[in-house]
């Protein structure tokens, strides 16, 4: 498999936000922030919905979970098995770029038909 998934402390992973390139935040305020994570206003974590926090082989995924708000962070291991798609951003996101890439890790069932086992972002051009 092309990828190792870690979960981590909450507290850790809002330090860790800023060892990424690019920034995805959904806050409460129906705002919606992609940018360059070196220039991403401080963030007020209470209204933050979900974070997403990527670069080029890894991303820090801050969530709701079942027991409230949890992080994972996502690791490349290999390149095998992936495809890497390009999404057009709408304009409200152009300043960041005109695209966004996102990897698809790819898995075999018992039946060996392929299907996507996890999604990340992967960086924006």
């Amino acid at each position: 498999m092309g990828y190792q998934v870690e979960d981590i402390d909450l507290q850790e992973a809002y330090g860790r936000a800023a060892d990424y390139q690019y920034a995805l935040l959904y806050m409460i305020s129906e705002r919606i922030i992609l940018c360059n994570a070196g220039s991403l206003p401080e963030i007020n974590w209470k209204e933050c919905q979900e974070a997403r926090f990527f670069s080029e082989d890894r991303e820090l995924h801050i969530f709701e979970g079942e027991e409230g708000m949890q992080a994972v962070e996502v690791f490349d291991t290999d390149e095998e098995d992936i495809v890497v798609k390009e999404y057009e951003l709408d304009n409200r996101f152009r300043t960041a770029g005109k695209t966004v890439l996102v990897k698809e890790y790819l898995d075999y069932d018992s039946d060996g038909q392929v299907f996507v086992a996890l999604t990340r972002l992967k960086g924006i051009r």
